[in-house]
C-alpha cells in the first residue's frame, strides 16, 4: 500500500500530459513497480488535470442581478432587432428613427395619463400643451416625408436627363470677359 501511495505522490507532482507519460514510462522500466498500478495512477492524474482545466475555463456563475441584466440586454436587443418577416426588411433603422419612435411612445403615454386624470384646469392646460407638441411632431414627420419624396423625384429627374443637357451659346470671349459690344450694354 505504501508503494502505491508513493507512485500516486510521484504523479501528483506532474503538471502536464507529457510529464505523466514520461514518468509512467520510467516507472514501467523499473522492476520494483507494478505496471498495473502505474497505469492506474497515470490515468487518475490525467483525469485530475482534465477536470482542473475544465473548471478553469468556465466563467464564474452569475449572480441574480447579473442574470437579470443579461436578460434585460437580450430583450433590449430583440426589441430593436430587425424583423425578418416584415415587408420592409431591407430598410435600415437610424438613430433618428429610434428617437422619433420613442418620442411618439412618450406622447401616447402622456395622452393616456391625461385621459385618466379628473377634469379641471390642469388637465385642460396640459392637454393644450400636449396637442401643440403632437402638432409639431407630426409636422416634422410630414416634412421629412416630403423632403424624402422631393429628393427621390429630383434624383430620378437628374438620372433621366443625364446625357441630354444642352446649354445656349455663351457670349464670352476666350479670356472670359463678356463682349460688351454684342450684348448691347453700350449702345
Amino acid at each position: 500500500m505504501s508503494k502505491l501511495r508513493k507512485i500516486y505522490d510521484l504523479f501528483a507532482k506532474t503538471n502536464s500530459k507529457a510529464e505523466i507519460d514520461a514518468l509512467a514510462k520510467k516507472l514501467k522500466t523499473q522492476k520494483t513497480t507494478d505496471n498495473a498500478q502505474v497505469i492506474d495512477a497515470a490515468k487518475a492524474r490525467r483525469e485530475e488535470l482534465r477536470a482542473k482545466a475544465d473548471s478553469e475555463n468556465k466563467a464564474p456563475s452569475l449572480g441574480v442581478a447579473a442574470e437579470r441584466a443579461k436578460n434585460r440586454a437580450k430583450e433590449e436587443g430583440a426589441r430593436f432587432a430587425e424583423n425578418k418577416a416584415s415587408v420592409a426588411s431591407r430598410m435600415t433603422v437610424s438613430a433618428t428613427d429610434i428617437k422619433e419612435a420613442n418620442t411618439a411612445l412618450k406622447l401616447e403615454n402622456m395622452q393616456k395619463r391625461l385621459d385618466s386624470m379628473d377634469d379641471g384646469l390642469i388637465k385642460k392646460s396640459m392637454q393644450k400643451m400636449l396637442s401643440r407638441q403632437v402638432k409639431v411632431f407630426e409636422a416634422a414627420q410630414s416634412a421629412d416625408v416630403d423632403k424624402i419624396g422631393r429628393a427621390a423625384s429630383q434624383s430620378n429627374r437628374d438620372r433621366k436627363m443625364k446625357d441630354k443637357i444642352t446649354l445656349p451659346k455663351m457670349p464670352f470671349n476666350k479670356g472670359g470677359l463678356i463682349d460688351m459690344r454684342k450684348t448691347g450694354m453700350f449702345r
